[in-house]
């Protein structure tokens, strides 16, 4: 069949990827020290869920190099732009690795939302 890629993202994409989860994490962040500093409700943490969610999926995306929607879509971005995955071994690697990228990604952006109750 040939040899498997071992990603279907372009160093490019996986870099914006880093960026953009630094940035999203530092939101969530951003928002837990406000909702602290301005004594706000308890439960308004919980908004924070979806800016983890967010960094931790372009996180994972980029050290597992695997971009989740590419990868249900069949395609590979690579710095030429956007092909078909033909080879269906390739196609298999790439959804199990997604659905992974995506588990990871619930779980972190649930367990780091889970400590910011433990602030006091």
């Amino acid at each position: 069949m040939g040899k498997l890629c071992d990603h279907n993202i372009s160093q490019s994409s996986r870099n914006l990827r880093l960026r953009g989860s630094i940035l999203l994490v530092g939101v969530g962040l951003l928002w837990t020290l406000f909702v602290v500093k301005a004594a706000l409700p308890r439960p308004l943490l919980v908004l924070a869920f979806g800016p983890f969610t967010g960094g931790s999926l372009m996180f994972f995306q980029a050290a597992y190099r695997t971009c989740v929607y590419r990868a249900f879509h069949r395609q590979r971005v690579t710095e030429l732009g956007v092909e078909r995955v033909a080879n269906p071994e390739q196609v298999q690697t790439d959804l199990r690795r997604a659905r992974s990228v995506v588990g990871m990604s619930l779980a972190s952006a649930a367990a780091l939302t889970a400590l910011l109750f433990l602030i006091p």
